[in-house]
């Protein structure tokens, strides 16, 4: 009894010592892992204050700013830049929408969401032609005293768009007086009103110079400008491939001088 006892007792001693080894054996890991986590973390504060500090001394500064983590915006207007060059260099119908996307870096789901559709953004393309460019050449018969000046003025810089391998040669408007643009019930009262309007700017010049005193009384400013706008029509697409600038100019002479300008 006192021998069984005995090894009762040893057992449970034995026992009770390996649950101690155990338990040290986890608290030793756990302080070791504690250790290391509170070591890397102590660092990394040193270093980022560290990093701050010499910042701060080099002038550099660690804000977050705005853009950083957005995502880029998409540019409408450049878009839009893009799309008119464009339908400017090829025209409305040989324009594949596809090839709309790839120039102006929009996906179709978005194109057709903020235009609408190919003819309304042509429709878009061809106001913000006549704000930029058309405005800009209209302007040019307006920046000379006088209205003959200012005629040969608006041709020059015609001419000189031309020696620019970056500027279509051709007139986006006079472009879209084809049959697949004027077919479009969108885009055909747009055109022509617009067309009106050009010519209307010429007349309205010449008609200024009539009053001035610069042309005769009997000057046909109405007739005068729709010669000009109709050989402007045709100058844009001969102007292309046939006639350099020099034969180009001595037609223009020879236009303007016979009716009076």
């Amino acid at each position: 009894m006192i021998f069984t006892s005995n090894c009762h007792s040893v057992t449970v001693v034995t026992l009770c010592i390996a649950r101690c080894r155990a338990c040290c054996q986890t608290f030793f890991v756990a302080f070791v892992t504690l250790s290391t986590i509170l070591f890397v973390d102590g660092a990394g504060v040193l270093l980022g204050f560290a990093g701050r500090r010499a910042n701060k001394r080099n002038g550099r500064s660690l804000k977050r700013t705005p853009d950083m983590g957005r995502k880029r915006e998409f540019d409408h207007a450049r878009a839009l830049e893009r799309a008119t060059r464009l339908f400017w260099a090829r025209g409305y119908g040989p324009t594949p929408v596809r090839d709309l996307l790839k120039a102006m870096g929009i996906r179709e789901s978005s194109f057709y969401y903020l235009f609408g559709s190919k003819r309304r953004l042509y429709l878009a393309c061809m106001k913000h032609y006549n704000e930029t460019v058309t405005m800009e050449r209209l302007a040019a018969i307006t920046a000379e005293p006088s209205a003959r000046k200012g005629i040969r003025e608006f041709f020059k810089r015609r001419l000189d768009e031309l020696d620019d391998s970056k500027t279509p040669r051709v007139c986006l408007m006079a472009r879209s007086l084809s049959s697949d643009v004027m077919e479009e019930r969108l885009l055909q009262p747009y055109v022509k009103t617009e067309m009106a309007m050009f010519e209307q700017c010429i007349v309205k010049r010449l008609k200024e110079a009539k009053s001035a005193g610069e042309l005769p009384a009997d000057f046909q400013a109405e007739l005068t400008a729709r010669i000009i706008f109709t050989y402007l029509q045709g100058y844009f697409r001969v102007v292309q491939v046939l006639k350099p600038r020099e034969e180009i100019w001595e037609e223009i002479e020879a236009l303007l001088t016979s009716l009076g300008l």
